[in-house]
């Protein structure tokens, strides 16, 4: 996998047909952050840092499946400790980085990163046919999300129709406290207690997004993998933006996110993450744990899944 080419495929004209018969580019956003400290003998600096990790999986029924990735690194709001007196202890000055940093956070960082990367992206897959780009990206909470939808169906609405592209936006809560139970006696099954739903189950279109927030309601949960030991994990698929796709496709992204799941190179068999999303969690986790993150990534790492 790490040559760039997938253990295993699917075929995804036969779960997702509408979607994927012209080609189409899924592209799994994930953020990591943390803090960078400098310290001098009267003062010491802690500067919030980003990665954004951005992992594109192009697949056509002819050209088969095809990848690229990318990074970002976005800086925070610098705090400045002990800047008078020459004390450690002494006050607290909360600066930008530079003179053109923005006040990054987690919500907001994605789509400053998403917007070069489509077209880094779209150069690569130049000589590729694809009609659809969905951005699935990763998030924690419901204010998260919320944030997100000032920023990111922006970007990907620009880069959609500058190109002749059909843009979806999805926004994928991995950790919903959400639980489902099925009754064992509808599921061939023994016993009297209530069991976990199996792997594949999703439930129909129109969940509510967030609670208080009747602007964006479309929604799904996916079972992606067995769980036979605890509570099942149903990911929470909150769709931000169709663009000119029709509603009924929600239908058809459910299908691709289960078959997705099957996919990831190191794993034989379906996981509660699809491919690349769980792709894009393992490279941000992955690069911000380094300490020269101001390099970008070699171009001849960029079609390679390294991140494995």
């Amino acid at each position: 996998a790490k040559i760039g080419t997938l253990n295993w495929s699917a075929d995804l004209t036969k779960t997702s047909p509408t979607l994927t018969q012209d080609g189409i580019v899924i592209i799994g956003i994930d953020t990591a952050n943390t803090m960078k400290d400098s310290f001098s003998e009267s003062k010491a600096t802690r500067t919030p840092t980003f990665v954004v990790a951005l992992v594109a999986f192009h697949f056509h029924p002819k050209s088969g499946w095809s990848h690229f990735c990318d990074h970002a690194v976005l800086r925070g709001k610098r705090q400045t400790f002990g800047t008078s007196g020459g004390s450690a202890g002494g006050d607290t000055e909360t600066t930008a980085t530079s003179a053109t940093d923005e006040h990054y956070d987690v919500a907001t960082s994605v789509a400053d990163a998403l917007r070069p990367f489509l077209v880094k992206m779209h150069v690569h897959f130049k000589d590729l046919e694809y009609t659809t780009v969905l951005c699935a990206r990763g998030s924690e909470s419901d204010g998260e999300i919320i944030k997100a939808q000032f920023h990111d169906p922006e970007v990907v609405s620009e880069f959609c129709k500058a190109h002749g592209k059909k843009g979806i936006l999805v926004a994928a809560q991995r950790g919903s406290k959400t639980r489902f139970f099925f009754d064992p006696s509808t599921m061939n099954g023994c016993g009297k207690d209530l069991v976990n739903p199996p792997r594949g189950f999703y439930t129909a279109d129109a969940v509510p997004l967030t609670d208080g927030n009747e602007e964006l309601s479309s929604g799904f949960y996916v079972v992606g993998a067995r769980c036979n030991l605890g509570h099942a994990k149903a990911t929470k698929y909150n769709v931000i933006s169709l663009g000119s796709s029709p509603v009924g496709v929600s239908k058809e992204i459910a299908s691709l996110f289960y078959t997705l799941c099957f996919l990831f190179p190191n794993k034989a068999d379906g996981l509660p993450y699809p491919l690349p999303l769980k792709a894009a969690n393992r490279y941000a986790n992955l690069f911000v744990l380094m300490s020269h993150l101001e390099k970008s990534l070699d171009d001849t790492l960029k079609p390679r899944l390294h991140y494995l």
